[in-house]
């Protein structure tokens, strides 16, 4: 299977993401954002941010808004939505960032929750 990872926002910044500029990027870009996931052709696309509103909030809203279901939830309680694209469906997962707050158990717990939403939805 294949996981895509990818910036909204295509230019470096600070060590603390400003929401207004990564939602004023995936606007911007939003047409090269599209055209990047498709050739990338993943199975899941996992995003990582969650300042404000989620990156997959913004993925959905500007990128990926004409082939987007609606949002649901895993057997977790880890919101997502489906990407369509040609015959595939593809899992949209919103997710924290790898460098957030917390230290590495905190993330840990995290990343094996995140393993276990990412086997629900390759399985369906």
């Amino acid at each position: 299977k294949r996981v895509a990872f990818l910036n909204l926002k295509k230019v470096g910044g600070k060590a603390k993401a400003v929401p207004s500029e990564i939602e004023e990027a995936a606007q911007k870009d939003s047409g090269f954002i599209k055209k990047q996931i498709e050739m990338y052709d993943p199975d899941i696309i996992i995003c990582c941010g969650q300042n404000g509103v989620s990156n997959a909030e913004l993925l959905r809203e500007n990128a990926l808004k004409d082939n987007s279901s609606v949002k649901t939830e895993t057997g977790n309680s880890i919101i997502y939505f489906e990407y369509k694209f040609g015959e595939k469906h593809i899992p949209v997962v919103s997710f924290c960032h790898p460098q957030m707050w917390g230290g590495h158990k905190r993330f840990e717990e995290k990343y094996n929750l995140m393993v276990g939403v990412r086997k629900e939805l390759l399985n369906k």
